[in-house]
């Protein structure tokens, strides 16, 4: 997905939600932009939020290679506390994780 700074402009600081709103129902979009303005109205996040491993998923958004990655065994994503991160991680059988890039 693509992101755009312009997107943030549409949604009203005073509109935000927290994340937890996430992940209370499952997410689907006809178009990025709406993906787009979604996720920009949730509310931001400090990095020590972020340390530690987390499973991907799919999340449909009308793009051409919507679901190329989990075919590729796309595990997510670790961050670690000292601010690197491994943002593609695939699965390699079925207890090796491995970053790529």
């Amino acid at each position: 997905m693509i992101f755009s700074s312009n997107v943030a402009d549409k949604v009203a600081p005073s509109t935000r939600r927290p994340i937890t709103r996430l992940m209370s129902s499952p997410l689907k979009f006809e178009t990025q932009e709406e993906a787009l303005v979604f996720f920009d109205s949730l509310d931001p996040i400090t990095p020590s939020e972020l340390i530690g491993l987390w499973k991907g998923s799919s999340l449909p958004t009308g793009h051409p290679l919507d679901g190329a990655l989990e075919s590729l065994g796309w595990y997510g994503k670790r961050f670690h506390a000292d601010r690197r991160a491994d943002a593609l991680l695939f699965s390699v059988g079925s207890r090796r994780l491995v970053p790529l890039g």
